[in-house]
């Protein structure tokens, strides 16, 4: 019995287990004799290829030079090098002895199979210090059906072997690993197909995984990139660093039934060794439908340097995105220098996204300052979220006091529904004397369905002793309903603490709250206050300004349960004759014809107390059109505006009761020339548009209108059409022009004219009688000369006089009127 491989490469080792060798002199194939006592019959061989080649495992057919890899169940093959192969088959060890690459046109590993990459002759299975990379490259099918595994086997620092796999489609019936140990570096886990790649588990802390396929990608649990103790630190400053994740798939699913890490690692005082903490890796997930379990790609904190740096997240769905956990890319807090900011989130969908943990990427805190978080992008069809948070931290106060942080900014856009479960967007706080951080923007938009949120705080942060700090704007945008069951709160915060110059409140956020063609429901109080200013240590001395309200604008077709609104402006600091200036209170704006200012909702716009008073805030409504009217004989339409603020106006024009369009935008109220047909019933009516807030006003009831034809015609006037000159004709000259009589007419309007030559015609001797010669239909199209031939039948064509009854019909269509004309032919 034998079994043919290639010979080997210089520098390279192939051999069977229990076998005796030898080597041609001029290269070509090895031939192992098989000496086994329980070896497979030859017929037990052609069996199984003849199943495997059934089975289209065998792939392409083989290049002439090379043979196949056969091992079966109980035989051992001994590989290392580069080795070439038709296919390759094993259901029995493979020892690797050192670095190896196999390329075959199918590859196949059974059940039975055993991948001994850490092989040493005279020390066993596991007997080498780093693990050995392996290569697999296949032009057809590649199948494992265990897991891989390339960890070192014996010493004190051991590395992991790289993994690189290649295949028309790949399956890895378990899991992989390629993690380092005792500080050595792992390795990175490549994997491309140009169909479908499914694997276990890959476990490769601190080395790249990148798995690009055509086809689907499945991973049946867990993706960890992370920093460990187990595996070096890149430069010795540093904790252990995550490395990236990016699985793309260009024409399948990606699913991930576990979570991804590639977090950095902590670096704790003790054995910390003043290390900054690792840095935290990016994931990047590609596919048609995505889903995956939770992500972090946070940066390690320290206790005795700086944090490391959080990875970005980046989701991207052809069709459905769920993430079941929570995405994390939050930064992290140090405990002696510098903590990191949070990194961006960003996930997309051309279908239902599903956020089901929520998202966080806030800032932390450190003894060097305090740092920003990050931001947060979402865009689907229909989106579905757990919290979101990207709070600025809180200035630490020692060893010295630093500022707080601002807050990154939320933005949420589906093309149908939006539901978000709460998003927290405030400024960080700030110590003693120092200025706390803004609140980030948010904003949420439906631009085909409704809204639906919980709480929205954007909210300055707070001071001890400290300036006031500003409110993030507030962007709640539906196409239909929008429901906000929890508080919106885009307030500055008020300054505290006596200081010369005294210290001024914040300014608050712009609030937006649209439910463009459906129900708005405010569920809770809506804030958008200016914070108040501080005192002056001295008496007879003003206090700090009170801070500015914020402009909240309403915009809905109907309006739903509103609890209250307050764009109230910052009181003055101090007190007495000594307060200052009050803020001034912001303008509230109602895009909708429902009731917001009256004593059954809470509106309240005024100014802060102070001296002076802060201006209260107008208290502004936005309503469609009124006093539509339409010139009967100019066609010029005018109305009255009744929303001060709408950037433009829109006249839309109904034909003969068809749906309405647009025919003008304009900013004029009035002298607006209108096209219309002439005679055909038209309505016209205009709503107010607001281009920047989404805003469309109510139709106001259309006005209806007849065109005319002209100052001196009406529609259901029929035109009259008598002869400029007498309609006299040569005969000569009439047989010369085929009978052509040129008939020289002036109509008095438009309409139409059917024109009917009658003359006298004997039949043998009876009396001769008037009969309908000849007809002529004709359109007026306008007022004034018309040039028209009539041919002359052959009753006609002789010396005589003859009658033209002209009768003439109205635009309209339905009155007529009759007149005759005289011709005459002469010799």
């Amino acid at each position: 019995m034998c079994v043919a491989v290639p010979a080997a490469t210089p520098g390279s080792r192939a051999s069977a287990s229990g076998v005796t060798s030898r080597s041609p002199g001029h290269g070509g194939n090895v031939i192992f004799f098989i000496t086994r006592p329980h070896q497979p019959r030859r017929s037990t061989r052609r069996l199984v290829v003849a199943a495997l080649a059934a089975a289209g495992l065998l792939g392409a057919a083989p290049a002439a030079h090379a043979a196949d890899l056969l091992v079966l169940d109980s035989e051992q093959a001994t590989l290392s090098g580069t080795q070439t192969y038709g296919f390759v088959y094993i259901d029995g060890d493979l020892r690797l002895t050192g670095d190896t690459t196999i390329k075959a046109a199918s590859i196949y590993l059974g059940p039975n199979a055993a991948i001994h990459s850490c092989f040493v002759d005279g020390a066993g299975n596991d007997g080498c210090t780093n693990g050995r990379s392996l290569t697999l490259q296949s032009a057809g099918p590649l199948a494992i059906s265990s897991g891989i595994d390339l960890t070192g086997g014996t010493g004190t620092t051991q590395s992991g072997g790289a993994l690189v796999i290649q295949g028309a489609q790949v399956a890895v019936g378990g899991d992989i690993n390629t993690t380092g140990n005792g500080g050595g570096a792992s390795g990175p886990v490549l994997i491309t197909s140009t169909g479908g790649i499914s694997t276990g588990s890959i476990y490769a802390y601190g080395a790249a995984v990148n798995l690009a396929a055509a086809g689907a990608i499945d991973i049946s649990g867990d993706v960890q990139t992370q920093g460990t103790s187990a595996i070096a630190s890149p430069d010795g400053a540093h904790g252990q660093f995550g490395a990236p994740v990016t699985l793309a798939s260009s024409g399948g699913d990606l699913r991930v039934d576990g979570n991804i890490s590639t977090s950095g690692r902590d670096m704790p005082a003790s054995g910390g060794a003043g290390l900054i903490g690792g840095d935290g890796a990016a994931v990047s997930l590609t596919g048609s439908d995505v889903r995956v379990g939770s992500i972090d790609t946070t940066g390690g904190t320290s206790a005795d340097a700086a944090a490391g740096q959080s990875g970005p997240i980046a989701l991207a769905a052809r069709g459905s995105l769920t993430v079941l956990g929570r995405l994390d890319a939050g930064g992290q807090n140090s405990g002696t220098t510098t903590a990191s900011p949070g990194a961006r989130i960003a996930a997309t969908s051309s279908a239902r996204l599903v956020v089901a943990g929520g998202a966080w990427t806030g800032g932390a805190q450190g003894p060097s300052g305090a740092t920003a978080g990050g931001d947060i992008v979402l865009q689907g069809g229909t989106i579905d979220t757990g919290t979101l948070y990207v709070p600025g931290a809180n200035g630490p106060g020692a060893p010295a006091p630093h500022d707080g942080a601002p807050a990154g900014s939320v933005t949420v856009t589906a093309t149908a529904t939006a539901s978000v479960a709460q998003i927290l967007a405030y400024g960080g706080n700030g110590p003693t004397g120092t200025a706390p951080g803004r609140g980030g923007p948010v904003a949420v938009t439906s631009n085909g369905g409704s809204v639906a949120t919980g709480r929205i705080n954007s909210h300055g942060g707070y001071p001890n002793n400290g300036p006031g700090a500003d409110g993030g704007s507030v962007t709640l945008s539906a196409q239909t309903d929008l429901t906000a069951g929890g508080s919106i709160d885009a307030g500055a915060s008020g300054a505290s603490g006596d200081a010369d110059p005294p210290r001024a409140g914040g300014n608050a956020g712009n609030v937006i709250v649209r439910a463009a063609t459906g129900t708005l429901v405010l569920g809770d109080d809506v804030r958008a206050e200016g914070g108040s200013g501080a005192g002056h240590p001295l008496n007879g001395h003003s206090g700090g300004q009170g801070g500015r309200g914020g402009r909240v604008d309403l915009v809905a077709r109907t309006l739903g349960s509103i609890v209250s609104i307050s764009s109230h402006g910052g009181n003055g600091g101090d007190f007495g004759n000594d307060q200052g200036g009050g803020g001034a209170g912001g303008a509230v704006y109602a895009w909708t014809s429902g009731t917001l200012f009256d004593d059954q909702r809470v509106v309240d716009t005024d100014g802060g107390s102070g001296h002076p008073v802060g201006a209260s805030g107008a208290k502004v409504k936005e309503l469609m059109p009124a006093s539509l009217a339409i010139d009967p004989a100019s066609g010029v339409l005018s109305f009255s505006s009744a929303s001060p603020d709408a950037s433009a106006y829109r006249v839309l024009r109904s034909l003969a009761g068809a749906a309405p369009e647009q025919v003008l935008e304009t900013t004029k109220t009035a002298g607006l020339a209108l096209d219309a047909p002439i005679c055909v019933p038209v309505t016209f009516t205009v709503v107010a548009v607001n281009a920047a807030l989404g805003w469309v006003s109510d139709t106001p009831a259309a006005v209806s209108y007849l065109r005319p034809p002209s100052a001196s015609q009406q529609c259901a006037d029929p035109p009259t059409l008598e002869a400029t000159a007498r309609l006299r004709y040569s005969k000569r000259k009439l047989r010369r022009g085929k009978w052509l009589a040129k008939l020289k007419l002036r109509s008095s309007g438009i309409g139409a004219a059917q024109i009917t030559l009658v003359g006298k015609v004997r039949k043998g001797h009876r009396k001769p009688v008037s009969k309908d010669l000849a007809t002529l239909s004709v359109t007026l199209a306008k007022a004034g000369d018309q040039a028209l031939v009539l041919q002359l039948p052959a009753a006609a064509r002789r010396r005589g006089s003859y009658t033209l009854r002209v009768v003439t019909t109205a635009p309209d269509g339905a009155t007529r009127a009759t007149n005759t004309l005289k011709l005459e032919v002469r010799t």
